[in-house]
């Protein structure tokens, strides 16, 4: 992945390599001092005061000198903020080289693959990896002589079965955002219904798997849905017959799984009897190894994108793969405890944080899910920035008018040259922004910006104006404020 450096200020890049740690070092006496500025104060309170309206702001400096608190001690809900958490433990606690693989094992006429969480069998650019690794099984198969397959075994028990969490909303189930996470799973746990001149095609291809019924009307434009069951989708083919494409989340990854390597397999000229998926308690895999296949993105590369793009699917594997990895258990419970526990020695203290889920999509009206204070955010923060992976880790933010969720904000010229490398995050309910600020003497500060909110009891809650909030709070202190 590329590093984002251009136009940086000579001592962000000083800290991007790693050469300015002394500015770490915070005693607790420093660490406890807050300022207050009456105008940033008046702009915040101003909002916070509204019915039904929480904000909290922390901003310290690397070396933890806090200059601006407001409420920063606390909790709230996260949104997207919580990959923070994910992906700063992620770069502690695994390699950043680190590949998922995927193991295949042939005995007699039976075969079975062995799931690790590879994220990358998908499309990626103009490259499809998941048919690449398709046609690298079945070479590995006709090497043998093997042109059918009596059985074809799916281990999938690298992670837990519990393909989405329970507190994600249902109502949203066939958004690609809800996509269900499985260790065999191939288009991030989503699929592409096409169509044109008539013809309906899927990618990846279930044909061999799954059924295409088509509605009874034909729309204005394309659309699909799940019907019946996981393995049956229901078309809605546009009146247009221009080519068209509808992506969604898939119900069951494993079924979608099944039915996609089994085509898979027969185009490249392997034939499937049977399909079969491989229960809990199952033995471990008998026979020859014949291909050991390594995922086409390297940790850091999945950090990335799971930051950049605030992508929920790429934030629920790297979770479960700490849990696997670290507890022998790709659950949610376990991933979360590795986190935490990551955290808190790299930051000195346990962690004041709930963590439910890796990507912040978790919600509840009763329960605290995915919280945190602003304060204990910038600990974190600064203590990614001392960590050894810190560069790595500030290249997953997106940069504030050049990438990702940030590319159409902070482009006013205070905000030059790219002084705000951020995460940000937004469910009904939260909005929120997190990360690192270069101030106009070229120090560099943490911070978190969080507003909660109940659209129930107050309509004027649309992240369009906590983001401008945002944006008028920065201008600010770029402006001298602080």
């Amino acid at each position: 992945m590329t590093r984002f450096r251009i136009g940086l200020s000579a001592i962000l890049l000083c800290w991007l390599t790693s050469s300015v740690a002394a500015q770490a070092v915070a005693s607790d006496a420093v660490a406890s001092k807050q300022k207050s500025h009456p105008n940033l104060d008046a702009m915040l309170a101003a909002v916070n005061n509204e019915r039904s309206i929480e904000v909290a702001v922390h901003v310290e400096l690397l070396d933890g000198e806090v200059l601006y608190d407001f409420r920063g001690n606390d909790p709230q809900s996260l949104a997207s903020n919580t990959k923070i958490l994910t992906t700063a433990a992620a770069l502690m606690g695994l390699e950043d080289t680190y590949r998922w693989h995927t193991e295949v094992f042939l005995q007699g006429d039976s075969m079975r693959v062995v799931g690790k969480g590879d994220p990358s069998l998908r499309r990626i650019g103009d490259v499809d990896y998941a048919d690449r690794f398709a046609r690298a099984l079945a070479g590995a198969l006709k090497q043998r002589g093997v042109s059918t397959l009596a059985v074809l075994e799916l281990d999938g028990r690298f992670f837990d079965q519990q393909y989405r969490h329970p507190a994600w909303p249902e109502n949203q189930a066939q958004q690609t955002y809800c996509a269900p996470v499985a260790a065999l799973s191939v288009e991030g746990g989503c699929i592409e219904v096409f169509s044109a001149g008539g013809r309906i095609w899927t990618v990846p291809d279930v044909s061999k798997g799954m059924k295409i019924r088509y509605a009874k009307k034909k729309g204005a434009s394309l659309s699909a849905w799940w019907g019946r069951n996981a393995s049956e989708i229901v078309v809605a083919p546009s009146t247009s017959g221009k080519k068209e494409s509808v992506r969604f989340a898939v119900q069951d990854p494993s079924v979608v799984y099944a039915a996609w390597l089994r085509t898979a397999l027969n185009k490249h000229g392997i034939r499937v009897d049977q399909v079969v998926h491989v229960p809990t308690n199952a033995e471990q895999a008998a026979g020859d190894l014949i291909l050991d296949w390594r995922s086409a993105w390297t940790l850091a590369d999945v950090l990335v994108v799971t930051n950049k793009e605030s992508d929920n699917y790429l934030a629920e594997v790297v979770l479960k793969t700490l849990g696997a990895e670290k507890m022998q258990s790709g659950d949610y419970a376990s991933g979360v405890s590795i986190i935490r526990e990551v955290l808190s020695e790299e930051v000195g203290h346990e962690v004041g944080f709930v963590q439910a889920d890796g990507s912040g999509m978790a919600r509840s009206a009763s329960e605290d899910l995915n919280t945190c204070s602003a304060e204990e955010m910038c600990f974190i923060l600064r203590a990614m920035a001392q960590h050894p992976r810190g560069a790595l880790f500030f290249d997953t933010l997106p940069i504030g008018g050049v990438d990702g969720g940030l590319k159409t904000r902070f482009k006013d010229a205070v905000f030059s040259p790219q002084r705000i490398h951020a995460k940000t995050g937004f469910i009904l309910g939260a909005s929120s922004l997190s990360g690192y600020l270069l101030l106009p003497d070229d120090r560099i500060a943490v911070f978190s910006f969080l507003v909660n909110f109940d659209r129930s009891k107050n309509k004027n809650t649309n992240n369009r104006r906590f983001k401008e909030l945002q944006g008028r709070f920065f201008g600010a202190v770029l402006r001298g404020e602080l």
